[in-house]
């Protein structure tokens, strides 16, 4: 009689699990996942350049603006003509987010040609940080922020889990002079922890610039501590 019931007890444990998990992914709609791909696809590009051989710092550099360059601005603008597929219900400023999406890192290749760590950094928390936040927070996000309850503390701790470690890795393949692992890993920690903070404010117009450029701003500020010192 125990074995039954103990039997019984599990097949509703695991009935209960199901549901949760089908809960979670009717949350998570496949336009969602769409736009999540879109919105995080850029992101990888810092890492694909990574193969570019430096033998030729000049000519190095000359394929990374390039790259980037292109890549973005064909992505927000294909992102901007695509948009009715990935928009969500009810969304305002999808034009400018869309087209917003590639401003900062290319302001950063032209303020900082020699530099392209500062394009890569910013350009990887924006994908990965934001993209995260959102997916995460989607899928798990029931205790809300304190200050927003639009968010969630899980989509909090995605963004800077998610894009810390990649921002780090991506200063350090493209820093110009190498850098040592403990200035890629605050150049690429700390602006992803202040992102995190102001990715959590309730705001939804031109977020991708709040982001991209407030991450700009902070990995020229930490990269500059350690030249300084």
């Amino acid at each position: 009689m125990s074995s039954v019931g103990n039997h019984a007890s599990s097949e509703i444990g695991f009935a209960h699990r199901g549901i949760r998990a089908s809960a979670r992914r009717s949350r998570l709609s496949a336009n969602e996942i769409r736009r999540r791909a879109w919105h995080m696809l850029p992101g990888t590009l810092p890492f694909i350049l990574a193969s570019v051989p430096r033998s030729d710092v000049q000519q190095y550099l000359w394929i990374y603006q390039l790259a980037i360059a292109v890549s973005t601005i064909g992505l927000s603008v294909l992102a901007f003509w695509a948009y009715s597929v990935i928009e969500r219900e009810g969304e305002q400023h999808s034009a400018i987010n869309a087209l917003t999406y590639g401003v900062i890192p290319l302001c950063m290749l032209l303020a900082f040609p020699r530099q392209p760590e500062f394009a890569a950094v910013s350009l990887v928390i924006l994908a990965f940080g934001d993209g995260s936040a959102s997916l995460f927070g989607q899928l798990w996000g029931a205790r809300k922020l304190p200050w927003n309850p639009r968010k969630s503390w899980v989509g909090f701790a995605a963004f800077i889990l998610c894009a810390g470690p990649a921002a780090a890795v991506a200063c350090w393949l493209h820093a110009i002079p190498v850098v040592t692992v403990t200035t890629a890993t605050v150049c690429g920690i700390v602006p992803t922890i202040i992102c995190a903070g102001i990715e959590s404010l309730s705001s939804d117009c031109c977020e991708n610039l709040r982001i991209s450029g407030t991450a700009a701003i902070m990995v020229v500020i930490c990269s500059s501590f350690f030249v300084a010192s």
